[in-house]
């Protein structure tokens, strides 16, 4: 399972927010500096003040497995163990990246997402096309629009897209 980033997202559970935060910090304290670590957050649901999760980003799948299966795996995640929400039928889930936006901009990261950079390239072709017609006719401010426009658009048919082909 190689071709991008993996993202790791724990579930937790926690009556005692003051527990949550110290827990975290001395987790990501302990893991600082772990080969193909490339960060990780902690996020609280806003549907439920209980709930929290960790999301920690990997270089690859390789660069995970090799620190799950490592000795020191569990000790630097200890300060979280006993607030993992056992509730779950897993208390973990893990993701390969496959697109990302930045700003306005696609990347596709696997091969087989082909159709989802050709959706952009389209709408790219839409931008430049809706831009310069605004454009030939004077309107500067109107190309401008259209050129945003086509942003929407590219993100949208983007987004969509793989996200249809992935569910």
């Amino acid at each position: 399972m190689t071709g991008g980033a993996v993202e790791v997202v724990l579930y937790h559970l926690s009556d005692d927010p003051d527990r949550v935060l110290p827990a975290y910090h001395e987790a990501s304290r302990r893991m600082a500096g772990t080969a193909g670590l490339l960060g990780n957050k902690l996020l609280h649901a806003l549907g439920d003040p209980r709930s929290y999760v960790v999301v920690s980003r990997w270089a690859d799948w390789e660069a995970f497995t090799a620190w799950e299966s490592g000795a020191g795996h569990k000790d630097q995640t200890a300060p979280l163990r006993p607030l993992r929400d056992t509730g779950r039928d897993r208390p973990f889930e893990i993701y390969r990246e496959l697109a990302a936006y930045a700003g306005d901009r696609a990347t596709t990261l696997v091969a087989d997402a082909g159709k989802t950079a050709d959706a952009g390239k389209t709408a790219d072709a839409r931008k430049a096309a809706d831009a310069g017609k605004a454009a030939e006719a004077g309107k500067t401010a109107d190309a401008g629009k259209a050129a945003d426009a086509g942003k929407a658009a590219d993100v949208t048919s983007g987004a969509g897209a793989k996200q249809k082909e992935g569910v």
